[in-house]
């Protein structure tokens, strides 16, 4: 007989054989302050030893002679920890800025990292700042809702990968943190938004009526669509492998493809899914 399973239990089978990710939800959602200089120590594996220091405020520094007051988030790595992030110059000064990372994206040992320890003109690495005297603001977090940090840290001697979700206010006044995750195998890359459960957090349900899974002929039908939609496969290094334009109902072909985890994204003109799937 000939088993149909609906994609999201398939995910939720598969993460639960496949998948070391240990998550923690801040609940409820924290906003750190600029005006109160509010900060929050992440802590990925709970062992008492602090790994990032997240926090909010108003910052004045020298620039190349300037004086500038800086508005915004900062991360701090503690110690051997790292965010993924750029070195950047600003009127001839270091400037560290944390990399916006998008859900779906892998973090792991080839993605580039910096840390605390490395020349800024604040201490730390920026999400988003605002320079008071130029009147604009710096940053690879503009205008994010939803961005993520992904970092690497130590769990005796091994480097580990992790992601925090947070979201900024347009004005840098604030941030909200709302959860982090980290993958327990160590050197082990992790998916930004994988919290071991079904699909990603951070995404709105793309409106089909079905996305089935065939495991027994290797096919996925995607049926009932709204609208146009395009499906993409990327494996677990982020290489896009395959891509299908669906109209109303598509079947996709999998017998070519080897067993393995994969990363399927399914989005329309305004929408986006994404999922993780197992192939036997």
């Amino acid at each position: 007989m000939i088993k149909h399973i609906l994609l999201s239990l398939l995910v939720l089978a598969s993460t639960s054989l496949f998948s070391q990710i240990v998550y923690t939800d801040v609940n409820p959602d924290l906003t750190l302050e600029a005006v109160s200089s509010d900060s929050y120590a992440v802590d990925f594996d709970a062992d008492a030893n602090i790994d990032l220091i997240i926090y909010e405020s108003e910052i004045d520094t020298n620039l190349s002679g300037f004086v500038l007051t800086f508005i915004g988030g900062v991360v701090n790595t503690i110690g051997n920890s790292e965010v993924v992030g750029v070195d950047s110059l600003i009127f001839g000064s270091n400037v560290l800025f944390v990399d916006t990372i998008g859900a779906g994206e892998l973090i792991d040992g080839s993605s580039s990292f910096i840390n605390s320890g490395m020349p800024s003109v604040f201490a730390g690495a920026g999400l988003k700042v605002t320079a008071t005297s130029l009147g604009t603001s710096l940053g690879e977090f503009q205008g994010e809702v939803d961005g993520y940090i992904g970092a690497k840290f130590n769990i005796s001697g091994n480097d580990h990968f992790g992601w925090v979700r947070v979201n900024i206010a347009e004005d840098c006044y604030s941030l909200i943190i709302k959860d982090f995750a980290y993958e327990s195998a160590s050197n082990t890359g992790i998916i930004a938004g994988d919290y071991g459960g079904t699909g990603l957090v951070g995404f709105n349900s793309l409106n089909t009526s079905s996305v089935i899974l065939n495991q027994q002929n290797r096919i996925i039908n995607l049926s009932n669509l709204n609208e146009p939609v395009t499906f993409e496969m990327y494996n677990l290094i982020g290489e896009k492998i395959y891509e299908q334009d669906c109209y109303n109902s598509s079947n996709i072909y999998l017998e070519n493809f080897k067993s393995g985890i994969y990363l399927i994204q399914i989005f329309s003109s305004f929408e986006k899914q994404t999922f993780k799937i197992y192939i036997d």
